[in-house]
């Protein structure tokens, strides 16, 4: 077995065991305990959240993501949605990391928690440099990195692509299924189970806020052409007969 089919074709199911290993030990030790929704750790969770959007977009349907780019001006606008939010995401996890550090609490970290921080900084670091160093992601990703995930969801891993990829980007590769493997330990894990009161105050409320005035002025608009039509409907049938 070669260096690449070890860390590319065997790699993946490794750490996909690890995953769910360490989440069924997280449950009876309890796991990484979910950072308070103020500050940098919300700009951390809907930049990640986006980052984690545009990826599986590229990875799950590469078919509408070609259409999409077709023209520039989209292309150019969905790479700058990228990098501005892996960036914004690498700020605030630095950012939300120098907090814990700070904290009282910070001696109840475990290693694998230090290990957890650092592969997410990495992985987001090498994400943010892969799509400044080479350019439209979007596009070529699509055509090389979603095979080669397909093939591992066949059980029938292809490694050819990603072998010949750039060393940065297996390295991002590398570090998203070392995130995987530790991921009740990461920061992504604040991520994915976000409490039901942060939905509710960071997605729900703004959504309802913007959403319910505007379902109001539709209504009334709505009404308001009913009534127009119901007149000059009796109008009509009144100069009918």
């Amino acid at each position: 077995m070669t260096r690449e089919q070890f860390l590319f074709a065997l790699g993946p199911y490794l750490a996909a065991a690890s995953c769910v290993a360490h989440g069924l030990v997280g449950k009876r030790a309890g796991a990484r305990a979910v950072e308070s929704a103020t500050g940098a750790s919300v700009i951390w969770r809907w930049a990640i959240a986006v980052v984690m959007a545009g990826h599986i977009l590229a990875l799950a349907f590469p078919a509408y993501v070609l259409a999409w780019n077709r023209q520039v001006w989209r292309l150019y606008g969905l790479e700058a949605v990228g990098f501005f939010a892996a960036t914004l995401a690498l700020a605030a996890l630095c950012a939300v990391g120098s907090r814990r550090r700070r904290a009282e609490h910070a001696g109840d970290r475990t290693a694998l928690h230090i290990v957890g921080d650092t592969v997410m900084f990495l992985a987001v670091a090498t994400g943010a440099a892969t799509g400044l160093r080479y350019r439209w992601a979007s596009s070529w990703s699509a055509v090389t990195l979603a095979p080669y995930l397909s093939s591992l969801l066949r059980l029938d891993p292809d490694v050819a692509l990603i072998a010949g990829m750039p060393a940065l980007v297996r390295l991002h590769v590398l570090s998203g299924f070392a995130i995987v493997a530790l991921l009740p330990h990461t920061p992504l894990a604040g991520v994915v189970s976000v409490p039901s009161r942060v939905i509710g105050e960071y997605a729900l409320v703004p959504l309802l806020r913007t959403c319910v005035p505007l379902w109001r002025a539709v209504e009334s608009w709505t009404l308001r052409c009913t009534a127009a039509l119901r007149l000059l409907t009796i109008r009509d049938r009144g100069e009918e007969n």
